[in-house]
């Protein structure tokens, strides 16, 4: 009877979503074109440097270089839970006030902000995400808003906002997982037909 029970089981599996990162492996910075590319996509996820570029490098986000992301928006093609992300750390301008080193992690959902998530943009390591950051469709890694805009390219002196950081490897982990397989009724059928067999081979057995 469990054998039998085991085949009809069979016809309830679904498929599972597994984690994604963007690492940006295929993304080196430098190019010929300072305005070029304004995303880069690996692994599901896009990066959208916000009309600027990522001409300077892997997940660079300033307010002092120019044409350099000063947030970057990662989307995936359906709702997401944001895991975690690896931060560098930088020091641009040594002399700023402490809210111009403040970065903002938010999680977005059908434009609303839903998530909040204030980080030191001097220390490297690994943000991890509240549950708090679930079924998001956007995750924006950015810079302190009020503090944004008081620094240009080459322009640093003291009072000028020039803040910065890098973003390293970024994983999300989709939560609109496929739908159970939809299975045709002649699957359904055959899992009762084969129930109804295991009931008659025991009785025969008797």
């Amino acid at each position: 009877m469990k054998a039998w029970l085991g085949a009809a089981a069979l016809v309830t599996m679904a498929c599972a979503a597994e984690a994604a990162t963007i690492t940006w492996a295929d993304l080196t910075g430098g190019g010929e074109d300072p305005l070029e590319p304004l995303t880069y996509t690996e692994d599901g996820i896009t990066a959208d440097s916000g009309g600027r570029s990522f001409y300077w490098g892997p997940g660079v986000v300033s307010d002092s270089i120019f044409n350099a992301p000063r947030a970057i928006a990662f989307t995936m093609t359906g709702r997401f839970a944001a895991v975690s992300a690896d931060l560098y750390g930088s020091e641009i301008g040594p002399w700023l006030a402490p809210d111009a080193w403040i970065g903002l992690a938010t999680g977005w959902r059908d434009g609303v902000e839903v998530a909040r998530l204030a980080f030191d943009t001097r220390v490297t390591g690994s943000l991890v995400f509240s549950g708090d950051f679930s079924h998001l469709d956007r995750l924006v890694l950015g810079l302190n808003p009020d503090m944004l805009g008081g620094c240009d390219a080459g322009d640093l002196h003291p009072g000028g906002v020039c803040a910065g950081y890098g973003v390293g490897t970024v994983t999300l982990d989709p939560v609109d997982a496929p739908a159970p397989i939809p299975l045709p009724a002649s699957a359904a059928l055959l899992g009762l037909a084969l129930a109804g067999l295991g009931v008659a081979h025991i009785r025969r057995t008797r």
